[in-house]
């Protein structure tokens, strides 16, 4: 028998997150949006598990700032 795979987390939740990470992006004109981006990822991942393991997410706002900048110039 397979295990289950199942997202955990609430809808509310994923509104309130995502309602967040578009505030700091809107109040900062854009620069936080890396952070903001790598929040809702970070959050969506923690509550998703695949064959009963639970994924883990570790990029920061600070490595994809930095491709950020990177796909600017090029």
């Amino acid at each position: 028998m397979k295990d289950k795979s199942y997202f955990d987390g609430g809808l509310l939740q994923l509104i309130g997150w995502r309602l967040l990470g578009g505030i700091v992006t809107f109040i900062t004109l854009g620069i936080c949006t890396p952070w903001a981006i790598c929040m809702i990822y970070n959050w969506e991942i923690k509550h998703t598990v695949i064959n009963g393991k639970r994924l883990y997410f570790d990029g920061t706002a600070t490595q994809l700032f930095g491709n950020w900048i990177k796909w600017l110039l090029l």
